[in-house]
């Protein structure tokens, strides 16, 4: 709730970091993943996902655009760092800058607000939602990228791995520190999926509700990713929850597997994702596993259906 009335802070330096460069950088991102890097802007962001080779959603990541031929990829999957590797040659120069990076993230609607206190803003107060600019807190360089996890305006902020301590423990005078806990609620609330629980289903793109972004032709996918609220029976904590291996099989008609689910103190009740069998009416649907009833389908995101949250502009002048 900090989060979504005010601002938190959060470390993601889980996710790793590869520096891509060469004459061949371009095709050979475009051979990683599906999107096109070509007409992207100097200091732009873009969203992607990596497949597997089945052509099914294994992971999804990140792409910075830092000048012609030097990009930075990120991604909290390791198989995704092993398979750039692969590709590395002439023309395509790759550096893992993951060990030497830590990336902290501010989220939420007072994030500006909190941030004048530690730094000139001016740089950053207009920076467009997916795109990135160097600025400094506290004497400390940092690259600045305006994206986040939580559906809330906010940063994603690289900075050396040497001055992650003392920048955390700047930042968490002015910003709620927040835990892995909080950034599932949020993400699930904003209906983000994580790969570690919807791609354990092996979704396609069009699936996971993510073909018209990523330019995708696919005709009749057999399943889709909805949200939902219902109650919760069950022992199992729905901290951090993830569905167990026996539950992970294709949605019969009237069924919802469950991938995602917490206790949101936003709807003050038990909201998630799932996978729906498409075609048809969607009428009510059961959880085969009899973990969640009540169970009703709800806009996908649940919180902010339009997404206008994260891209809204910032205070013109922080108080």
């Amino acid at each position: 709730m900090r989060c979504r009335q005010d601002s938190a802070l959060f470390d993601f330096s889980f996710v790793y970091r590869v520096r891509v460069s060469g004459a061949k950088v371009i095709s050979r991102i475009e051979q990683f993943q599906p999107r096109a890097v070509s007409d992207m802007s100097i200091g732009q962001i873009r969203y992607s996902v990596k497949l597997d080779a089945q052509g099914r959603v294994r992971s999804d990541l990140t792409l910075w655009r830092f000048s012609a031929d030097v990009f930075e990829i990120m991604s909290g999957c390791a198989q995704d760092i092993s398979d750039l590797l692969v590709l590395s040659g002439e023309g395509f120069k790759l550096e893992d800058l993951s060990e030497s990076t830590a990336i902290l993230s501010l989220q939420g609607p007072d994030t500006m607000t909190q941030l004048a206190r530690f730094m000139d803003v001016t740089g950053i107060v207009t920076l467009p939602y997916f795109h990135f600019t160097e600025a400094e807190i506290g004497g400390v360089p940092c690259l600045f990228g305006r994206l986040g996890y939580s559906g809330e305006a906010g940063f994603e902020i690289l900075v050396d791995q040497a001055s992650k301590e003392g920048l955390w423990d700047l930042l968490s005078t002015g910003f709620a520190p927040a835990g892995f806990a909080a950034i599932d609620i949020l993400r699930i609330e904003a209906g983000f999926f994580l790969f570690t629980n919807e791609c354990r289903i092996s979704p396609s793109i069009g699936e996971l509700g993510l073909s018209v972004l990523l330019e995708d032709n696919e005709v009749n996918p057999e399943i889709k990713l909805v949200a939902f609220t219902g109650d919760h029976e069950s022992s199992r904590d729905l901290a951090l929850w993830q569905p167990v291996s026996s539950a992970l099989r294709a949605p019969c008609r009237g069924e919802i597997i469950v991938t995602s689910a917490c206790f949101s103190a936003l709807f003050k009740r038990v909201i998630g994702l799932g996978f729906i069998a498409c075609g048809g009416e969607i009428g009510a649907v059961v959880d085969p596993q009899n973990e969640f009833y009540n169970v009703e389908l709800c806009p996908l995101p649940a919180y902010d259906p339009h997404k206008t949250r994260p891209r809204r502009a910032w205070q013109a002048d922080p108080r």
